[in-house]
């Protein structure tokens, strides 16, 4: 499905039956494509389809343990397995600001990524790699085939004459923007209270 809206974003009316077994060159181009171009989609928006909140699992503590790899934090954590793109640490304010935000650091080690912060019971705001393509919204699925076309174009389009692939990239960076519009009509933030400065005006 995916594809054959990207083929039809290049207005192309050549079909692939399946995405696996297909030798045709646009097939060739989608299966060398698609897997990171899933992923650089998801990392561009926190989509709700793919958002997960889950408590970090405590490596070390600083003072408890003799491997604590550094003196700068107190705690490391390890990163989730299905981690595709960190978003926050949660600090326990629903509308974080500057001030409230969680600060950490990421790092490796031999068994993955280690994320350190001075937060206890740390709880991680991240995107997960979805590939469950009936789990798709409609908006996601519009950015991702768009995607796809502007970086199959070359290939499908003969070095691409007509710039379908730059009209594919100017749609994408609609769609994107169209998704953060219907994501901030979708949740409601409390708002921020006034200073004292603001109240003493009033």
């Amino acid at each position: 499905m995916l594809c054959l809206h990207a083929l039809s974003h290049l207005g192309q009316g050549l079909g692939i039956q399946n995405l696996t077994t297909s030798k045709t060159p646009e097939a060739n181009t989608f299966r060398m494509l698609y897997d990171t171009v899933r992923r650089a989609t998801l990392r561009d928006f926190p989509w709700g389809f793919a958002h997960k909140i889950a408590p970090l699992g405590l490596v070390t503590e600083r003072g408890e343990d003799a491997s604590h790899p550094t003196e700068e934090w107190i705690y490391s954590y390890r990163q989730p397995a299905d981690c595709l793109m960190f978003r926050k640490i949660q600090s326990g304010i629903r509308n974080d600001n500057r001030q409230s935000r969680v600060p950490y650091k990421t790092s490796k080690d031999a068994d993955g990524v280690l994320i350190f912060t001075d937060k206890e019971d740390a709880v991680l705001e991240y995107t997960i790699d979805m590939v469950q393509v009936e789990m798709y919204p409609d908006d996601f699925v519009l950015a991702f085939s768009l995607r796809l076309a502007m970086y199959a174009a070359p290939k499908i389009c003969g070095e691409d004459p007509f710039k379908m692939g730059q009209r594919a990239a100017n749609m994408y960076r609609y769609e994107i923007e169209r998704a953060m519009n219907n994501n901030s009509n979708e949740q409601q933030d409390e708002e921020m209270p006034e200073s004292e400065l603001v109240r003493a005006r009033t």
